[in-house]
């Protein structure tokens, strides 16, 4: 993966300039936490695959931690690089730096971290969410393939370690995947397999040790970061109860910015119907209303958009009402109901004054009272 610099570059130079001349007095830049978020998120998507943004019972629980772990990976990423900047306001003598000297330190960090660990980071993410993945899928069919092989992609680059490992077989919940399920290190290719192969016994699995932010499961533990790394130190007590409070609203809002991108092409405008139901089309402007509304599950009622059609044929009519606040463009409601994940969610489809119909939003209950 190339990473584009540029944009971490210029974000860079302006958290640098406003510090040299105010003080470093935030502990994180949002900016940046967000961008370093977006980029390991696309790479993470790329390794789940469509169940990173198409909501599945089995798969988005896991997803939701993933992400969750991501953004305060990036968070403590953020504030890691705002420490670093404030130390090199000071030169190797003890005397403060002139601009041209801390923006010709500053550039240098900027290429150490968004560049050269950034690729290491964004291939960590990308290997790791695919792991995850396999592994809720080995555990679905672990009836019909009670085991894992531990492989390599055996060629001459795999580490010389990695490769005493490839061929091992040990049921699926041995505990000896808690520690060597792969990746198993920066740039780790290594895979599991599911199998009925014969287990390896115990005395024939070499001692291999694994690097210390890579000695967990990251299809049980739902972390592609250890809280070992380096940068969960930064996250304080108060910001990380902070963040746990804001992930999910951090997490709804960007879902509902790619749903909005990716209902451009694949939503807007197109008829969503089903038997013995009313016909709705969907408008860039519905799909923008719909998404941020309040709901107690914003994160899977957005997500929900990407398989309206399947959602909508599944739903049943389960409440009716005329219009009762006297909005002259609003004329009749329908509430179909459709549950996920235990949770009951309601989509409000509502006749206009003209006949036609609308998906006016997706709700948590029932508003009896139009």
């Amino acid at each position: 993966m190339a990473i584009d610099i540029s944009k971490y570059t210029k974000l860079i130079l302006k958290i640098a300039k406003e510090g040299f001349k105010k003080g470093f007095n935030k502990v994180f830049d949002e900016k940046l936490a967000s961008t370093i978020f977006d980029d390991l998120n696309t790479a993470a998507s790329a390794g789940y695959g469509d169940k990173w943004i198409k909501f599945d019972p089995y798969h988005s629980p896991t997803v939701q931690q993933l992400q969750k772990n991501l953004l305060f990976f990036s968070v403590g990423k953020s504030a890691e690089q705002l420490k670093a900047m404030n130390a090199l306001l000071i030169d190797e003598k003890g005397k403060i730096r002139n601009w041209q000297s801390f923006r010709d330190e500053v550039l240098k960090m900027n290429k150490q971290y968004n560049l050269r660990y950034l690729q290491a980071e964004y291939q960590t993410s990308k290997s790791s969410a695919q792991m995850a993945r396999k592994w809720q899928e080995a555990q679905k069919r672990k009836h019909l393939y009670p085991n894992l092989k531990y492989l390599t992609v055996h060629d001459s680059h795999v580490r010389e370690e990695h490769a005493k490992l490839h061929g091992i077989v040990r049921p699926i919940d041995d505990p000896w995947w808690d520690t060597h399920y792969p990746p198993n290190g920066w740039r780790c290719r290594c895979s599991a397999q599911s199998t009925r192969d014969a287990v390896t016994p115990k005395d024939k699995i070499p001692h291999v040790p694994v690097h210390k932010h890579f000695r967990h499961n990251v299809g049980k533990t739902g972390k592609i970061f250890d809280e070992k790394h380096p940068y969960f130190k930064h996250l304080t007590k108060s910001i990380f109860r902070k963040l746990s409070k804001e992930a999910d609203n951090r997490l709804a809002i960007y879902t509902a910015n790619k749903v909005r991108q990716w209902a451009k092409d694949n939503l807007v405008g197109k008829a969503i119907t089903a038997k013995d139901k009313p016909k709705f089309i969907l408008t860039g402007r519905d799909i923008k209303v719909i998404t941020f509304k309040p709901h107690k599950y914003r994160w899977i009622r957005n997500n929900m958009l990407y398989d309206i059609n399947k959602y909508y044929k599944e739903s049943k009519l389960v409440h009716t009402a005329f219009e009762m606040k006297g909005r002259k463009k609003y004329k009749y409601w329908y509430y179909y109901e459709v549950g996920i994940e235990g949770k009951k969610f309601y989509l409000n489809i509502v006749m206009l004054a003209n006949g036609e119909k609308k998906l006016h939003a997706i709700t948590d209950s029932i508003i009896k009272k139009e």
